[in-house]
C-alpha cells in the first residue's frame, strides 16, 4: 500500500506490506490492518532497506474516533 492511498481507511485484515528476505525473496512477515476504521497516517513511498525500530506505517484507529463540532 503505497502513498496514493494516505489518508485513506481501509478495513480490518487488508494487507499493508510485507517484509522479504533479500536472499530468497521469501515473505518473513506480512502486515495488516488491525482495526476496521483504520485510516492510513504515513507509509514508506517505496522499497527500501528497513532497520530494526524504523516505521514502516502510522495508522489512526477510527473505529472509537469523535467528530467535533467546528466552529467558525
Amino acid at each position: 500500500m503505497g502513498a496514493d492511498r494516505l489518508g485513506a481507511a481501509v478495513g480490518k485484515g487488508t494487507l499493508l506490506g510485507e517484509t522479504r528476505n533479500p536472499q530468497t525473496f521469501e515473505v518473513v512477515e506480512a502486515f495488516g490492518a488491525r482495526f476496521d476504521g483504520t485510516r492510513l497516517v504515513l507509509v514508506r513511498g517505496s522499497i527500501c532497506t528497513v532497520r530494526p525500530g524504523d516505521y514502516g506505517f502510522m495508522l489512526g484507529d477510527l473505529s472509537s474516533a469523535e467528530s467535533l463540532a467546528v466552529q467558525s
